[in-house]
């Protein structure tokens, strides 16, 4: 576990293998040559001018209360990424054949599917937003129906992705 606690870090590579990034609201840790995550949970701001990575089969769990302000893109290569939190506007997201991408978070920068895009989980319908939304030739979007005559992203209706862009 890395705990930033109120402090701002930097750092070359990054690589979380399993286990934790944490730190308050409003902190951050940057890094000038990426982010590499095979699983594991970041409730840390992630900064810098950098990509994030995610290229094994585990889960990693995103659960920033702020919004991660590093500014390459996302590229979930494999295993799941299930996020809470948000990412930089100018973030592309990308998802590979046989990745999933799950959650309730933000992803502001637009969002290219080849594999799984599941908002929320099994058991409780959420809103997942994004940017522009592409479903390539392999893009799966799989959602949950609690009540069909329920309400939209809530737990009471179904799963929703909210495009704030072209689809």
């Amino acid at each position: 576990t890395l705990n930033l606690g109120t402090n701002t870090q930097s750092a070359g590579a990054v690589t979380l293998n399993s286990g934790t990034i944490t730190g308050s609201t409003g902190n951050s840790l940057s890094s000038s040559s990426g982010f590499t995550v095979l699983g594991g949970t970041i409730s840390a701001n992630l900064g810098g001018s950098v990509a994030l990575t995610k290229s094994s089969a585990a889960t990693i769990n995103v659960t920033s209360a702020s919004v991660n302000t590093y500014t390459g893109n996302t590229s979930i290569n494999g295993g799941t990424f299930n996020i809470s939190g948000s990412t930089a506007s100018s973030s592309a997201v990308s998802v590979a054949k046989g990745a999933l991408l799950t959650g309730n978070g933000n992803l502001q920068g637009s969002v290219l599917i080849d594999g799984t895009v599941e908002p929320g989980s099994v058991t409780t319908p959420v809103t997942l937003a994004t940017g522009a939304l592409t479903l390539d030739t392999n893009g799966i979007y799989l959602w949950n129906i609690n009540d069909a005559s329920g309400t939209k992203g809530t737990a009471t209706g179904w799963d929703w992705v909210n495009a704030n862009g072209a689809i």
